[in-house]
């Protein structure tokens, strides 16, 4: 079995799991990671812990949905009937690994927008669930598509995958330390920058380092805007796909927390302010995180990449995490990115009236190891 592979297994299980004796582990995939689903079981039956494997595919799913209309009255029994067995796993076991296999960009197309919003609230039951009640993992198997983003061929994206989501991600932790100090003991946030400025408050809120915790890659500290503190508005630099539909220049504008104004200089400004409307959380800010991986140099039109960039950060409609909770719920979460790079228009971050943060770099003492993390 490819070393890798197994470190990378061990990493899973060991130091972002901590699996222990007896625990039940779902390993969630499509079949093209079987080598790194193979290694995953080994490392669970070292810990005899038990792996239950859960095969998908996503043409499959679209098969399942094209079955549906708007008109259907049995459309939204038949969407809870092909999740519901997640949540039935989910009263059970302890762990859930997600290992993603991005295959295109659409790849739920042709169905109508109803059916994908409606995909997506039961997707994001799930999502909210293993993430704030289980231990988890989330990692993208490469891909020719992620690849092709990259503008790399598949061996050199392979490498830079497996490179840094073997990185020494315990030393980013202790580098990260001051930051959080600085954020947990933080009030006003202020970020001006192209087409930005807006400012919200984060007391009382707890902030975490992830350090591949949770994601494979990883690198960012995140923590929440206290929900109803936001003012002014926001571009983001880095476009996003979310059910399929590209969005660029994504533009915010807040009162009191909430997104009043939302629009796109490339997409659907329709479909931008559905997504939006999914739920009464939707338009409200689940996580504001900085990106400290200095690895990903540039964006890759993935959002599981880009928002790890150390030049980004990320202020995310949609639900919070327990572990950093402002309040809000909804069955999304969107994390968009905007890279503060001179590439990108550069910009600047405040902390209750000090610049933490220049063109994307870290400019106050204590902070600067954060820009030097290989």
């Amino acid at each position: 079995m490819d070393k890798v592979l197994t470190k990378l297994a061990d990493n899973m299980i060991n130091y972002s799991l901590k699996l222990s004796k007896g625990e039940k582990c779902v390993i969630w995939a499509s079949p093209d990671a079987m080598p790194l689903l193979k290694a995953l079981g080994e490392e669970c039956r070292k810990k005899c812990a038990y792996p239950i494997y859960l095969l998908h595919d996503d043409e499959l799913v679209l098969e399942s949905l094209k079955s549906l209309s708007d008109i259907d009255e049995n459309s939204d029994k038949i969407l809870t009937l092909i999740t519901q067995h997640y949540h039935h796993l989910f009263d059970e076991v302890d762990a859930f690994i997600a290992i993603r296999s991005k295959h295109a960009d659409n790849p739920y197309e042709g169905l109508t927008e109803k059916i994908l919003v409606e995909w997506q609230k039961q997707s994001g039951r799930i999502f909210a669930r293993f993430t704030n009640e289980l231990k988890w993992v989330v990692f993208d198997w490469p891909t020719q598509l992620q690849a092709d983003k990259a503008k790399m061929t598949y061996d050199e994206f392979y490498d830079f995958v497996m490179r840094v989501s073997s990185m020494n991600y315990a030393a980013m932790h202790k580098a990260a330390l001051p930051l959080k100090e600085l954020l947990d003991s933080t009030d006003r946030v202020q970020i001006k920058g192209e087409g930005t400025d807006l400012s919200f408050s984060i007391k009382g809120i707890n902030t975490i380092i992830g350090t591949a915790e949770n994601s494979y890659i990883d690198g960012e500290v995140y923590t929440a805007p206290v929900k109803e503190s936001i003012d002014g508005y926001i571009t983001y630099s880095i476009p996003s796909i979310y059910l399929g539909h590209t969005f660029e220049k994504i533009r915010f504008e807040f009162k009191q927390g909430k997104i009043i104004k939302a629009s796109c200089k490339n997409g659907s400004n329709e479909m931008l302010n559905r997504i939006l409307d999914t739920d009464e959380g939707a338009r409200y800010i689940g996580e504001f995180a900085l990106g400290i991986n200095t690895e990903v140099k540039l964006p890759m039109n993935d959002i599981h990449y880009d928002e790890k960039m150390a030049t980004s950060f990320h202020l995310t409609p949609g639900n919070c995490y327990d572990s950093a909770p402002n309040g809000n719920k909804s069955s999304i979460h969107w994390d968009l990115v905007c890279d503060q790079s001179p590439t990108y228009g550069g910009g600047e971050i405040w902390f209750d009236d000090v610049l933490v943060k220049k063109d994307g770099v870290f400019v106050l003492p204590q902070l600067k190891q954060l820009n030097e993390i290989r």
